[in-house]
């Protein structure tokens, strides 16, 4: 894993990070989530130059949600690696490479991250009852808790911090953003480069009024900033059982997915009785995927 907490992002990838701030521009999120893989990092530093206020909320950097660990198999060529797993007579959900993970280890990860959501944002706070069931939950839910904690900031960087690769990667990007949306956006001074950065005054003002109107009813809003591999055990994890794919779905670089929690007895936010029943939250928390891997956004940059 070592390699992989400090890759890094190419130009192509730059430019999808800067492409997909701009398309989240108007949400204003309660929390964000990301994995504490450097590229992960990077995209959420590089999409705070089109998005207004993103590295301004509240952001958690976890290592829960980091792609799958492929130890010491991490340099291996498809072909060698296909032929290992076929040697060893396992799946290729069940492989596990020495000092790594198996796809099923991934999506244990990946249920237990949603289970911590649903913990700190379904339940009504102070309405749980008191059972076996519930307690052991919370339990894990605080354990989980602090895998979250940390110190660590995104900043946004610096236009003369660039390569001249990745200068000409941004250029590019600015060139296609000139030709469509002239109007809309404008250029910071303190950017040489001609960095874009925010919306108008008077949209951003609009957009944060309706943030703010009916704060209490509205559902919680959550970005997660992740890696393929991660993203697919979360479909995974909302589907039954017996869908479970068998095989890796291909996810798109900075493609936008959303799934949505709710309690099975109430259809919202749910007052902890579904913990009573047999299978605890299993029986109470149904997810829907309610957009997969889209990149309308990213579709016409090359």
């Amino acid at each position: 894993m070592d390699r992989s907490l400090n890759d890094r992002l190419s130009p192509v990838g730059i430019k999808q990070a800067l492409v997909t701030g701009k398309r989240l521009a108007k949400e204003k999120f309660d929390e964000i989530y990301v994995s504490d893989l450097n590229r992960s990092k990077e995209t959420l530093a590089n999409m705070g130059h089109t998005h207004p206020d993103i590295l301004q909320q509240n952001i958690i950097i976890t290592p829960m949600i980091r792609e799958r660990d492929w130890g010491t198999e991490v340099d291996l060529g498809s072909e060698e690696l296909v032929q290992k797993i076929k040697d060893s007579g396992l799946t290729y959900r069940q492989f596990r490479p020495e000092k790594g993970e198996s796809f099923e280890d991934v999506n244990r990860r990946a249920g237990k991250f949603l289970t911590y959501l649903a913990h700190k944002y379904l339940f009504e706070s102070g309405k749980f009852q008191e059972t076996n069931v519930t307690k052991a939950a919370l339990r894990e839910y605080f354990k989980h808790e602090r895998e979250m904690e940390t110190k660590q900031k995104i900043f946004r960087k610096s236009f003369e911090d660039y390569s001249d690769e990745e200068k000409n990667a941004i250029n590019e990007f600015l060139e296609y953003e000139n030709k469509r949306m002239r109007k809309i956006w404008v250029k910071a001074p303190e950017y040489k480069g001609g960095m874009i950065v925010r919306k108008s005054q008077f949209r951003k003002e609009k957009e944060n009024l309706s943030y703010n109107q009916n704060q209490g009813d509205r559902p919680k809003k959550i970005l997660i900033l992740t890696h393929s591999g991660f993203i697919n055990e979360i479909f995974n994890v909302c589907k039954n059982t017996e869908d479970i794919q068998t095989e890796m779905n291909l996810i798109f670089n900075c493609s936008i997915s959303i799934v949505s929690a709710r309690c099975s007895k109430t259809g919202n936010s749910c007052d902890g009785s579904c913990m009573s029943q047999p299978e605890g939250m299993q029986d109470c928390v149904q997810y829907r995927i309610d957009k997969r891997n889209d990149v309308n956004h990213t579709d016409n940059l090359w």
